[in-house]
């Protein structure tokens, strides 16, 4: 049943050292490929399901963050898609972003401005420049895989997305922001 589930879960979680309840909740929540609040009217999972919230827990256990576990990750109010290619995005980070976003709307909400992630990792910061600006956003990172992450999260917003081991690649281009 849910419950005794969500009991063992638990357990294996703190006798690890992880204590924060809604862990539990979205190790089973991704397991069961639902959404957390759906949770709650599940009674029973197969034996199957058992298995792959084994599998999630013994992670988490091992101490892999869960961002990487459920491939999620929530920054400054977007949901980001994250796996080990790329950094689970931070609360400092998010301030970073705060700061940059506030700067480039204090000149005409960026409208003209260029703008360069440098290093984008999951690409977090040019996806909340894209989306809460009027600015050109280019984002670069040298790792493929970081690269792949940083696309699949700016998909839609307008962003460019450029291979490069700092400016190397980016042609003697200038940018008005450097982030």
């Amino acid at each position: 049943t849910m419950p005794e589930l969500k009991k063992l879960v638990k357990a294996r979680l703190v006798k690890a050292g992880v204590t924060e309840d809604a862990e539990v909740d979205w190790l089973i929540a991704a397991a069961l490929r639902k959404k957390r609040g759906e949770l709650a009217s599940v009674e029973k999972t197969t034996l199957a399901e058992y298995r792959r919230v084994a599998e999630l827990a013994d992670k988490r256990v091992k101490g892999v963050p869960l961002d990487y576990i459920i491939k999620r990750s929530d920054f400054y109010g977007i949901k980001l898609y994250v796996d080990e290619n790329v950094l689970v995005p931070r609360l400092d980070t998010e301030i970073l972003a705060d700061e940059v976003i506030k700067y480039i709307n204090s000149r005409n909400g960026g409208e003209g401005l260029s703008v360069l992630d440098l290093m984008t990792g999951s690409g977090c910061i040019a996806r909340a420049i894209a989306e809460k600006t009027h600015a050109s956003v280019t984002a670069s990172d040298v790792s493929d895989g970081a690269l792949t992450v940083a696309a699949r999260n700016l998909e839609g917003t307008g962003a460019e997305v450029v291979k490069s081991d700092g400016f190397s690649e980016l042609g003697g281009r200038t940018f008005d922001v450097i982030v």
